[in-house]
């Protein structure tokens, strides 16, 4: 979305600035693109040591070239919602997605069928092969298994979860298709989350009218994505997208733990399978020092997989302050879905977590305090404040007067020297905190004089400043009175700015 400059101070860091290129930068959001992926699955932790609590993030990211080895045998289990509201129209659309999504697996995979309503009732006491026989079998199989009254969820994956597996290096995906208005209990919820290392968990809304709170709801507890398919038509392309999604299972039947390494509080209760489309990330925290291994076991192709990785590899450092903020919001969003699927009462648990980590929730919002007083006697003042309008949107949309045709490319006021060694990190902070608080006042003085010279203390208060004339410094005590009303953050040290034209 914007031109940048990408510098690497280590083999582990990117640090990523806009560049001066960029016309009307504020006009649109930032997005950045990037790629982790090497020729094996990469695995990368990090690590944030706080006053209260230890956080971690541990990633598994797939590889970059697919060879066809490492791909696991795949066995499909399509759950299919038979009730009363599903006869008809979205049964139809059900039987187009199905005979597609069928149709597009490899001769190696395995399937079966499921249907279910107030009870559930299986296409085959075991997984069969694919090809046009068995497909037009399950076909008629749906066809004819239209049901009525309540329809239980729960149930039917219990009962899905209980099927037993030819080989246990199989990668088992359960597909569910439903129109969303079906009796789902948290214990569903619970048993999706609990069980992401037996089966990958992938659902369909079908029909014009979804109720995608559910089919969303589910998808997001499988950490997966969600498919809707409101039209025969539609079908056909929603399951070309499904099946290059899951076309290439990775790592199955996954497993992490760890030795010498506490974690504690991971935001997945269980590890879901790596796909090429797919990876996965674990938030949680620790106890104790950032030590030990963690291991990740699981299935890769028909071979087992294990990978150690030494914790003391990881990256710990006060800039991930961001971990504690994603385990958070990972465990409000779960509270969220509560409280919109099943009523519960999640208020106090979603004000607490708000409160403790500064996140913006449905109870809870920022209070924005400006602590320098502008205006010493009170008088408010009314001011016109233009703002960018949006990248590719026209002007009649705000209105004529609303126009602004100014743009908001970078200009460089002033440039600042450092005199002391800072780490690169604080000084890009510490520059952008001095433009912010003190552009004004600096560019006033060097209208008058040829660079000035700051001191503050390891507080960040002002104790000295001094102006360049006439070929020498002198201090000037009455622009101290200027500049001490303002302060930056500490930086545990005494720093010297000289700032020039």
């Amino acid at each position: 979305s914007h031109e940048i400059t990408v510098d690497y101070p280590d083999a582990k860091t990117a640090e990523i600035v806009l560049s001066e290129e960029n016309k009307n930068p504020s006009n649109r959001d930032f997005i950045l693109k990037y790629n982790l992926r090497g020729n094996q699955i990469q695995t990368g932790l990090l690590l944030y040591e706080g006053e209260e609590e230890n956080f971690f993030s541990f990633q598994m990211e797939p590889n970059k070239n697919v060879v066809l080895d490492d791909i696991p045998s795949r066995e499909y289990l399509f759950i299919v919602d038979v009730s009363g509201s599903m006869n008809g129209y979205p049964l139809e659309v059900s039987r187009t997605l199905m005979r597609n999504l069928l149709c597009g697996l490899r001769i190696t995979d395995t399937f079966n069928v499921q249907l279910f309503a107030s009870s559930s009732t299986m296409f085959s006491a075991v997984p069969v092969e694919i090809n046009e026989q068995n497909i037009e079998a399950a076909i008629r199989f749906l066809s004819e298994g239209q049901g009525g009254g309540g329809t239980q969820l729960l149930s039917a994956l219990q009962t899905a979860y209980k099927l037993p597996r030819k080989d246990m290096s199989v990668a088992r995906s359960m597909v569910v298709i439903t129109d969303g208005y079906v009796s789902v209990e948290k214990e569903a919820f619970e048993l999706i989350r609990n069980n992401l290392d037996q089966a990958s968990v992938f659902t369909f809304g079908i029909g014009s009218s979804v109720n995608r709170y559910l089919v969303e709801g589910m998808a997001k507890v499988s950490n997966s994505e969600s498919f809707i398919a409101t039209t025969s038509e539609e079908a056909a392309e929603v399951a070309k997208d499904f099946a290059n999604y899951i076309a290439t299972p990775l790592l199955t039947r996954v497993k992490i733990e760890s030795k010498g390494f506490n974690m504690y509080n991971l935001a997945q209760k269980s590890i879901p399978d790596v796909f090429a489309a797919r990876p996965v990330v674990v938030h949680g925290k620790y106890k104790g020092k950032a030590e030990g291994k963690i291991i990740v076991t699981g299935y890769q192709g028909k071979k087992r997989f294990r990978q150690v990785f030494n914790v003391t590899d990881g990256q710990l450092s006060k800039q991930n302050k961001a971990l504690g903020y994603l385990w958070a919001r990972k465990r409000i969003g779960e509270l969220d879905d509560y409280k919109r699927l099943f009523s519960e009462d999640v208020k106090a648990e979603v004000v607490a977590l708000g409160l403790k980590y500064n996140l913006l929730t449905n109870y809870t919002s920022f209070v924005a305090v400006d602590e320098a007083i502008v205006n010493k006697d009170g008088t408010l003042t009314k001011v016109k404040q233009p703002l960018p309008m949006p990248d590719n949107v026209n002007n009649s949309a705000v209105g004529a007067e609303a126009e602004v045709k100014e743009t908001s490319k970078f200009k460089r006021s002033f440039n600042i020297i450092f005199e002391d060694e800072i780490a690169k990190n604080v000084k890009r902070q510490l520059t952008m905190e001095f433009k912010v608080m003190y552009a004004k006042l600096v560019s006033e003085y060097l209208k008058k004089y040829e660079s000035l010279r700051i001191k503050f203390n390891a507080e960040g208060k002002v104790i000295r400043v001094e102006k360049f004339e006439n070929g020498s410094w002198t201090v000037d005590e009455s622009m101290l009175l200027d500049f001490e009303k303002i302060s930056l953050k500490s930086v545990n040290k005494e720093i010297t700015l000289t700032l020039k034209k």
